[in-house]
């Protein structure tokens, strides 16, 4: 049996705010990469990615991941990828 996914719906409007937060954190890698603050770029890096997977799902799926292992995310993020056509 495959283990069920913690999730938690999100209105589907909501997604701009975390595409915002994806941009956001993206500028600051940015600027850090920029300045040689290693680890600031790459803690913003990940969290761009993180909260740009979850506006994906948020707009096709309602939901975004809320379980406590970043390792299950990627199979909620695979059931909203399949809408990509559509998203670009």
């Amino acid at each position: 049996m495959t283990p069920q996914l913690k999730t938690r719906d999100v209105d589907k409007h909501l997604y701009a705010n975390y595409l915002k937060r994806a941009e956001e954190c993206f500028h600051a890698a940015i600027n850090s990469f920029t300045a040689q603050e290693w680890n600031a770029a790459t803690i913003n890096a990940i969290h761009a990615c993180i909260a740009g997977c979850d506006a994906m799902c948020v707009y096709f799926l309602g939901k975004r991941h809320a379980g406590e292992s970043h390792n299950e995310a990627p199979a909620l993020f695979a059931g909203a990828s399949k809408f990509q056509s559509h998203w670009f």
